[in-house]
């Protein structure tokens, strides 16, 4: 008997849906990457939890009532009676080494397995690849919008994190200190390592398709694709891309899907991966 009492100590209990766990950092680099719905009738915990549930991630946090992040991980920033301890009130050096500010960005279990299949693929920030500050702006888009543009870089591909890091950074020098924009042009930039990487997000006008930039996302697969498709991986991120916009309200269910081509006078998004696109459902 004592044997058994000893291992019910040790053993953890089972995570259920609700329960506080921890705390995530609350910085661009945060633990729990994938953001929902902003200022959604004053979110509470209890929305987001049901939020990331339904999306299939295993974690929910919520900061200031009006920003739901997802995730599989989080863990850098201790259980939770550090966050009690660390972060509420505390204005401290601690507070944002612990939750990156003096609140409290605490973590619940969605009870879910944190197997996603069609919800959101790995994002990338910006404060991850390194990205510039851009020039002026917000430039706000007003979602869910009616459209999604395909293009390619028409660039060097690459197949690891740190190669496509490299590869955003070039992407935004080049739009910025060549094309003279304010920032990198597109929404979101996918890789041949399977990640999305974030440009101007969800939620900004764009520049890189002239008759879409203010009613669409643009997608760019890094890369050139005029002989030959993307990877699988890509492939596969660009679709569950697509499948997470619509799922977090910021692309219509019932979009168009366009090549940069269809809107421009331009080779984008390369001959082989136009021909392919056009096979998709959304493309009409």
């Amino acid at each position: 008997m004592k044997l058994l009492a000893f291992l019910a100590l040790c053993v953890p209990l089972a995570l259920v849906r609700g329960d506080h766990i921890g705390c995530y950092k609350d910085s661009y680099d945060r633990d729990l990457p994938v953001q929902g719905p902003i200022s959604v009738n004053s979110m509470t915990i209890f929305w987001c939890v049901d939020y990331c549930m339904n999306l299939g991630y295993k974690y929910a946090g919520l900061q200031f009532g009006e920003e739901c992040w997802c995730g599989n991980s989080y863990g850098k920033h201790g259980p939770s009676s550090d966050c009690n301890k660390k972060c509420k009130g505390d204005n401290s050096f601690l507070s944002y080494l612990y939750c990156g500010g003096p609140w409290a960005n605490d973590v619940h279990s969605t009870g879910a397995t944190g197997t996603v299949s069609s919800g959101c693929p790995t994002i990338i920030t910006r404060a991850q690849w390194g990205a510039r500050a851009p020039i002026g702006g917000p430039w706000p888009m007003a979602n869910p919008v009616s459209y999604v543009a395909i293009h390619h870089g028409a660039s060097a591909t690459c197949t690891t994190m740190d190669s496509c890091k490299s590869m955003m950074r070039q992407y935004q020098n080049l739009h910025m200190d060549t094309n003279g924009w304010p920032d990198i042009g597109y929404s979101f930039v996918v890789g041949e390592d399977g990640n999305v990487y974030e440009a101007r997000g969800w939620s900004q006008i764009g520049a890189h398709a002239p008759a879409y930039n203010s009613n669409s996302i643009g997608i760019c697969v890094i890369g050139n694709f005029m002989t030959r498709l993307p990877n699988t991986a890509a492939l596969d991120a660009v679709k569950r891309l697509i499948s997470c916009g619509v799922s977090l309200g910021k692309i219509k269910s019932d979009y168009i899907l366009r090549g940069h081509r269809d809107g421009s006078a331009t080779s984008c998004p390369g001959d082989s991966f136009y021909a392919h696109i056009r096979t998709w459902p959304r493309y009409v």
